[in-house]
């Protein structure tokens, strides 16, 4: 670290050559041999000028990790759990629906954290990921919820890999199985269920539930 250098140094948000909202900031992270706090930069762009406005991007930007709060190894000592309890989720949880921020607490307590949540960073390697994948696919899990636990996954390690907590993201070249489609509940039977309800708002619930695609969570809410 530079002599002089102030460890608290100004988070900016910048309008980028081509109209975007790019946030900068840094982080400090345990040098592995040393043990002394090294100082990252990280930047992205968060939106575009024309559909965000600029204190809009401040406020991601304050969602965004600050040298106080962040103090984990660089070398990935850290377990995934307590990687994505105490840094990926804080940190992106802020951009989340309600019902995506439900969804994504569901996957990491009943499929990803059994599997993973004491296993520290540097020891989770792409055949443990892929094997969780196929377990899924032959306990009987739906493409769509694999799927969902495999972006999740990716994109906690990518953070990590980003802050150099990581070396590589062993989730990126990952696949899905072959999943068969689970058999569809024949178009009568749609017709049959329909004509049993009377009431009006759970005649409502039944079809936009059917033919729009919601999660229970927003169509319940």
């Amino acid at each position: 670290m530079a002599r002089g250098r102030t460890r608290n140094q100004k988070r900016t948000v910048t309008l980028t050559k081509n109209g975007g909202w790019e946030i900068s900031y840094y982080v400090y992270l345990t040098d592995p041999v040393t043990q002394k706090l090294k100082r990252h930069h990280r930047s992205r762009v968060v939106g575009h000028k024309s559909a965000m406005r600029k204190i809009d991007a401040e406020q991601i930007l304050r969602q965004e990790p600050t040298p106080a709060r962040v103090r984990v190894p660089a070398h990935g000592t850290i377990t995934f759990g307590e990687w994505m309890r105490n840094v990926y989720v804080p940190m992106r949880a802020a951009n989340w629906r309600a019902a995506t921020r439900r969804t994504n607490e569901d996957y990491l307590k009943c499929h990803i954290c059994p599997a993973f949540e004491h296993v520290q960073l540097k020891d989770i390697s792409k055949f443990n990921v892929q094997m969780l994948f196929n377990r899924m696919a032959k306990d009987g899990y739906s493409y769509t919820v694999a799927h969902h636990v495999r972006d999740l996954i990716k994109a906690g390690l990518a953070e990590a890999v980003d802050q150099a907590v990581m070396e590589r993201n062993v989730a990126r070249k990952t696949v899905i199985p072959d999943i068969e489609e689970r058999d569809k509940l024949p178009i009568g039977m749609y017709c049959k269920l329909l004509a049993r309800l009377t009431d009006v708002r759970d005649r409502a619930i039944f079809l936009i539930g059917s033919f729009c695609a919601l999660r229970s969570s927003e169509l319940l809410r």
